[in-house]
C-alpha cells in the first residue's frame, strides 16, 4: 500500500515537475535574450556616443538599408554628430523596460524604452554682442527644447550655456532567432512613414 501510494502521489506531483521546468527554462530563455539585447544595445549606443558611425550602422537591419542606403545613412548621422552650429554630446542613458520578444514572419522583434542624456550647446549664441541678446536667445532655445523633450528634461547651465537634456526614447531590437544579433532602429515619432517600411505592422502599432 505504501509502494502504491507513492506510486500515486509521483504521478499526480509528475504535470506540476513539468510546468516548474518548463516555467524555469522559459524564464531563463527570456533572461537570456533580455540580457543579449541589453549589451547589444550598450554596444550600439555607446558607438554612436563616440562617433563611430561607420561601426554602429551594424547594429541596423539590413531591410532598413532598403529605404534608406547605407552610405546615405552614414552621412546623415554624421552631419548630426558634426553639425557646425552645435556642440552635441551623447552621454549616458538607462534601460526602463524590454518587452517579451515577438515572433512576426521570421523575425523577433522587442521594443525597449530608454532614456539618454544629452548636452547641447547652440554656438551661435556666443557671437551676439549682448549679455541680454544672449539670455533672450537661450531663454527662446529652451522653450523650444522644453516643447520638444518636456519642461522638467531640459536644464540650461548658464556658466557653460550647455542645455542637459533627457531624452526618453524607443528603439525596437530584430533579431532572427530571438536570442543573438539583436539589431536595432530608432523610434522617432515623426518617421511613422518609415517605421511603416522596416517594422511589422503588429509593432508599429504600439509604439
Amino acid at each position: 500500500m505504501a509502494i502504491y501510494r507513492i506510486l500515486v502521489i509521483m504521478k499526480l506531483k509528475a504535470p506540476l515537475i513539468i510546468i516548474l521546468l518548463f516555467t524555469c527554462i522559459c524564464t531563463s530563455y527570456a533572461q537570456d535574450y533580455k540580457k543579449n539585447i541589453e549589451k547589444r544595445f550598450d554596444e550600439f549606443y555607446n558607438l554612436i556616443a563616440r562617433n563611430n558611425i561607420e561601426q554602429a550602422v551594424e547594429y541596423i537591419p539590413d531591410s532598413f538599408f532598403t529605404v534608406i542606403p547605407k552610405a546615405q545613412m552614414i552621412v546623415a548621422l554624421k552631419s548630426v554628430m558634426n553639425n557646425k552650429e552645435l556642440d552635441y554630446k551623447i552621454l549616458d542613458y538607462k534601460i526602463l523596460e524590454i518587452k517579451d520578444a515577438k515572433l512576426i514572419d521570421k523575425n523577433y522583434y522587442a521594443v525597449l524604452t530608454y532614456t539618454s542624456n544629452i548636452a547641447m550647446k547652440f554656438r551661435q549664441v556666443d557671437s551676439l554682442e549682448t549679455t541680454e541678446k544672449k539670455k533672450q536667445r537661450l531663454g527662446l532655445l529652451k522653450l523650444s527644447l522644453a516643447n520638444t523633450f518636456g519642461t522638467d528634461n531640459v536644464k540650461l547651465d548658464e556658466a557653460t550655456n550647455f542645455f542637459m537634456i533627457t531624452a526618453r526614447k524607443k528603439s525596437c531590437g530584430v533579431s532572427a532567432d530571438g536570442l543573438n544579433g539583436w539589431k536595432f532602429v530608432n523610434i522617432e515619432s515623426r518617421q511613422r512613414l518609415l517605421l511603416d517600411k522596416v517594422l511589422p505592422k503588429e509593432i508599429v502599432e504600439t509604439l
